[in-house]
């Protein structure tokens, strides 16, 4: 489950492994599109890495979405809000009202240094044990390459080598407001989950649609390892 969790920032370009929807390319905030990733890997989501590529999606797209907007507001040079990126030019962060350029913004002296700041401060604080295999197959997602894992490793022990007290210099963020927005994530997707994987011990209706066909005519059913069909 780590490791898929991880690896879908393996890559430089995450256009493809994040499943963003290109029509959402002029937006500063392009989030997964969940329903492509389950329409080319809905047979796959019993595999538990799976299911971790999913979470990383599945927060992703959330956190762009409704998150995002409760920490920040972006401006063009009118002093509009804006949602374009070819047209923002300052990002307002709302916990200390501070208008700061955008390309400040998106920056380790804010954004993305305070993501550095949060690692071992959401480790301590959810108890997470960071153990990351080298052996995990791919389960057969295209978009990624699982032996790039170590890379991902190295680079998160040296997100790692950052204290935790660093939490307290956070620009952007807030410590608890962030947790309280990741729990309720995490117990949303929880009952997702729940749904794959309570598949092998529960009857699944099937709805067919029936045009095109007529009276008598039959339907050819394929399953696979008892789990998965396909007509």
């Amino acid at each position: 489950f780590e490791v898929g969790n991880l690896i879908p920032d393996s890559v430089s370009d995450k256009t493809y492994s994040h499943f963003r929807n290109p029509e959402r390319n002029e937006k500063l905030m392009v989030y997964p599109d969940l329903e492509l990733f389950l329409d080319k890997y809905r047979p796959l989501m019993q595999d538990s890495s799976c299911l971790g590529y999913y979470f990383h999606l599945y927060v992703d797209r959330i956190y762009a979405k409704d998150y995002i907007p409760q920490i920040v507001t972006f401006y063009d040079e009118n002093g509009m809000e804006a949602s374009d990126r070819v047209d923002i030019t300052h990002a307002l962060i709302k916990r200390t009202g501070e208008l700061v350029p955008i390309k400040r913004f998106f920056s380790d002296e804010y954004y993305y240094g305070d993501f550095t700041k949060l690692n071992n401060f959401l480790i301590h604080r959810f108890q997470l044990e960071i153990d990351l295999s080298d052996s995990v197959e791919n389960p057969g997602i295209d978009e990624v390459d699982y032996s790039d894992i170590t890379a991902i490793k190295k680079q998160l022990e040296e997100y790692l080598e950052v204290p935790e007290e660093a939490v307290k210099q956070l620009k952007v963020f807030e410590a608890e407001h962030l947790i309280g927005f990741l729990e309720r994530v995490v117990d949303e997707y929880n009952e997702f989950r729940d749904s794959f994987t309570d598949w092998q011990n529960a009857w699944m209706p099937i709805r067919i649609r029936a045009a095109g066909y007529d009276d008598n005519d039959s339907i050819s059913v394929k399953v696979y390892d008892n789990k998965f069909i396909e007509f």
